[in-house]
């Protein structure tokens, strides 16, 4: 449903971009939550968008240095809630597209600009007294 970031878009020297951005700040973003009641129910569900960004990327302890723009991603979380008497119990999901990070550098670990880790699971149980 959601298209996946490519390894990169555009790569530029180091120099020809410096003055023009700044580095790992995204050129927009966008957020959206809804949520909804419905007696003991609870829905919530949410939708940050991240456009393109230029980050440097360093390739060899040399110091070369390339400058890399990004793709746009979409995170999704969702999360329902039951309420009975004084409990409460939450099913919910971070990143539910599985949208990752697809150009991994392992020679450069400051490069990140999209969530390194997939889809995550949770529950959870709130009990009041």
């Amino acid at each position: 449903m959601w298209s996946r970031p490519g390894p990169r878009l555009s790569v530029l020297s180091a120099s020809g971009l410096k003055n023009l951005k700044i580095l790992r700040l995204p050129d927009w973003t966008l957020g959206l939550d809804l949520a909804y009641s419905l007696r003991s129910w609870r829905f919530a569900l949410g939708a940050y968008v991240t456009g393109t960004m230029w980050i440097d990327y360093f390739s060899d302890p040399a110091g070369s240095e390339e400058i890399v723009q990004s793709d746009t991603f979409v995170v999704v979380n969702a999360k329902v809630c039951y309420t009975w008497q004084d409990l409460m119990l939450t099913l919910g999901a971070r990143n539910l597209f599985d949208q990752v990070q697809e150009d991994r550098r392992t020679d450069d670990t400051a490069f990140v600009y999209a969530p390194l880790y997939g889809r995550i699971v949770y529950g959870g149980m709130d009990y009041t007294f």
